[in-house]
């Protein structure tokens, strides 16, 4: 995961299911901490609840790579945080400021995911292909498990 996205900020891609299975894409910021990438929403978003109907989710991550767009590829469930002490814990030390972000009321419940990836694609602008490196990152990293 180090080689392919630091830690820190991405603007990302999320897709869910909507109760009529129908796909939902919008942008977002992820954060990747630790090796695990994090995204937050409001409790009772049209996001919150999609994924509480289904968890499986895709989140696309673009980046530049020699000069070209590349990008990686998460499909996988979002698991809720719901112990407060991680997720504050997580957010500060991220660097990851809500409020640069979403648009917060004093009364909002702020809901943070977990991706638990099952499948990793990279698309790699030089070869000009998509693989799939999901047994290479499960294998290299231990967070992934």
């Amino acid at each position: 995961m180090d080689e392919l996205l630091k830690d820190g900020k991405y603007l990302c891609f999320l897709s869910t299911v909507d109760e009529d299975s129908r796909p939902h894409l919008r942008p977002l910021i992820c954060i990747i901490f630790s090796g695990k990438i994090y995204f937050s929403t409001k409790d009772g978003s049209r996001k919150a609840k999609e994924i509480a109907l289904n968890p499986c989710i895709e989140l696309v991550v673009p980046h530049i790579e020699s000069e070209s767009l590349a990008y990686v590829c998460f499909s996988g469930d979002a698991f809720r945080i719901y112990e407060e002490s991680v997720k504050n814990r997580i957010i500060d030390n991220s660097g990851y400021k809500l409020s640069d972000y979403l648009i917060i009321k004093e009364k909002d419940n702020i809901l943070l995911y977990e991706l638990l990836p099952i499948s990793v694609e990279r698309f790699d602008p030089i070869e000009k292909c998509v693989k799939n490196i999901t047994r290479e990152l499960f294998n290299k990293n231990k967070n992934f498990n």
